[in-house]
């Protein structure tokens, strides 16, 4: 009984592993310490994925986290931690694999409005939430979902998708690989 276990976690956890592959089968996963030498590629706004790790019950699923500033990281990391800000090369420090992702409608007035909502929603708790609508209590991928949905509703932005995952719960980060309009950054 418990090799079956172990056997449905290890299917549960590697599931998504193409995942951040194109249609040719190249990786988009971009090792932390190749990312370091592109920085000045990573914009204000910019989606950051970091993937799973299997023997770190933390990070089964991914961690995600939005950059703030060309230099600074924000994100939910963990219980007990709420917001955190951090240097964008702290947080690449980590030897994990990463994915950038970018808004294709990232105007100025949208930064604008994104930076007030991320100052606005950064004083909450971390908690894991059945609601991924919740504004008063996040973890790391809905907070970044929510800081899009939220600048995109007040934008009155036709081009965001406000049905994404309409039927979850949880917006995971590797869920945010599959938002439309959204792009993945090659820093190869």
């Amino acid at each position: 009984m418990k090799i079956l276990r172990v056997l449905i976690l290890i299917i549960c956890m590697w599931g998504c592993s193409n995942i951040g592959v194109d249609k040719d089968g190249n990786s988009y996963w971009t090792p932390t310490s190749q990312v370091v030498n592109v920085l000045n590629r990573i914009k204000v706004g910019d989606i950051l994925i970091k993937n799973k790790l299997i023997l770190s019950p933390t990070s089964w699923f991914g961690h995600a986290a939005v950059v703030v500033t060309p230099n600074i990281v924000g994100e939910y990391p963990m219980i007990g931690k709420g917001f955190v800000l951090n240097y964008l090369e702290d947080w690449l420090s980590e030897d994990r694999d990463i994915i950038v992702l970018r808004y294709r409608y990232f105007t100025d007035s949208f930064q604008r409005r994104f930076l007030k909502n991320v100052l606005k929603y950064s004083n909450r708790e971390y908690q894991i939430t059945f609601d991924k609508y919740n504004s008063e209590k996040f973890y790391c991928s809905q907070y970044v979902w929510f800081l899009y949905y939220k600048t995109a509703k007040e934008q009155k932005d036709p081009h965001f998708d406000y049905d994404f995952k309409k039927n979850d719960f949880f917006i995971l980060p590797y869920d945010l690989l599959e938002l439309p309009q959204f792009e993945i950054i090659d820093l190869k």
